[in-house]
This record gives structure tokens, C-alpha cells and sequence, in this order.
């Protein structure tokens, strides 16, 4: 098993080898672990969790093609998948504590794209930066409270870090 994320309270989320043929995601908390559920397919990574125990990750589906996985978010345990935007892949790497999630998705022609979900809808944030920029937002790491993503990104054909404030 591997640990990804811990929350104030100390609880911990990561990934465990379920049996020789299953990797789950798992949340840890008050010396108990809990498997979380995937979304049919036989892996699922969990990446962040937030103070309300809400983890975030990617889970293949029921073809378990290793092509074709989503982002997925676990509340109490139950999983949501947060779809894409038109391709076969996503995952969520974060999630603050006001249930903003981060991560990347992929387009009908299999490029990515940072993108966050907010109650379960998808946004491109390259629509948030000016068409001139020269950006193109590839995966949004982290997201803090206030609602500021980190992340990864192609500018003038080199990949940079970048940040989105309030």
C-alpha cells in the first residue's frame, strides 16, 4: 500500500493491492482502513483528501483497458465518477475543503486539459486564461481553500508550472 494524502485530522487516503489482481483506493481513519470502492474496473488510485473526508483519485472502468479511466471522487465512501471532457480518460489529484476539485481530462481527441469540478461539472481552465496567452493548461495539481490552483502547463513549448488566484 501507499499513502497520498492526509487531512488535518490525520486521516490518511492512498492505494492498496486489494488481491493479485485489484488495486483500490483506501482511507484510513481512527486506526481503521476502509477500501474504497472503483468504478468496475479492476484499479483505482486515490491522490488527495480534504478535512471532510472526501478523497479524490481515478478508477478504471468495467473494460479495464488501461485506456479508458475517470476521475473519481469517494464521499463516505461511495464513488462518483466526474466524467471527462469528451475523451475516455481523466483523474482528480485534489480537493479542498469546500469540495473544489482538481485535475486533468481529456478532450474527444485525447489531449489534456487542467480542469476543476465543481459539483460534479467539469471546467476546461484554459478558458480561463486569454486565447493569447501562448498557455495551454495540461493538469491542475492542488487547490487551497481559497480557491487558488497550482498546476502544470505548455508555454512557448516548454512545460512551467502555473497558478490561477482568486
Amino acid at each position: 500500500s501507499a499513502s497520498s494524502g492526509i487531512n488535518e485530522s490525520g486521516d490518511i487516503s492512498g492505494s492498496m493491492l486489494v488481491n493479485r489482481e485489484r488495486i483500490s483506493g483506501f482511507y484510513w481513519k481512527h486506526g481503521r482502513t476502509a477500501v474504497l470502492p472503483n468504478l468496475g474496473g479492476q484499479i483505482a488510485l486515490s491522490y488527495g483528501m480534504n478535512a471532510r473526508g472526501e478523497v479524490v483519485g481515478l478508477s478504471m472502468l468495467e473494460t479495464d483497458d488501461f485506456e479508458t479511466f475517470h476521475a473519481v471522487s469517494w464521499n463516505n465512501g461511495v464513488p462518483s465518477d466526474l466524467g471527462t471532457l469528451g475523451g475516455p480518460c481523466s483523474m482528480a489529484e485534489a480537493v479542498n475543503d469546500h469540495g473544489l476539485i482538481a485535475g486533468a481530462a481529456q478532450t474527444p481527441d485525447k489531449e489534456w486539459h487542467a480542469v476543476v469540478w465543481r459539483n460534479a461539472t467539469v471546467v476546461n481552465l484554459d478558458t480561463l486564461v486569454p486565447g493569447n496567452s501562448g498557455w495551454n493548461l495540461i493538469a491542475a495539481t492542488s487547490v487551497n481553500n481559497r480557491g487558488d490552483i497550482a498546476g502544470i502547463g505548455i508555454k512557448n513549448d516548454q512545460y512551467r508550472g502555473f497558478l490561477l488566484t482568486k
